[in-house]
């Protein structure tokens, strides 16, 4: 659960989210370049078209045009600092 407190030293509000703690902490491996064309994806992205099981389900989309389902997609954060 989350906690909105009041900081004296900048007169704002600040979010405490000790849930947000909980996320994994992994770190990409950079990709380079190849002669044949850009960069390929992880298979593992699960921001990418085709790996749409591995997020949450998605709140809402904009169709795609071409071989894409998609073109932006919008889910619910895993680790959120604050609920509705």
């Amino acid at each position: 659960m989350s906690i909105l407190r009041f900081d004296p030293t900048t007169s704002g509000w600040v979010i405490l989210a000790p849930s947000r703690g909980l996320r994994p902490h992994e770190t990409a491996k950079k990709v380079e370049d190849t002669a044949e064309g850009p960069p390929t994806v992880p298979v593992s992205c699960p921001f990418c078209p085709g790996n749409e099981a591995l997020t949450p389900p998605e709140i809402y989309s904009v169709l795609g045009t071409g071989n894409s389902p998609w073109r932006v997609r919008v889910i619910a954060n895993k680790f959120p600092a604050l609920n509705r």
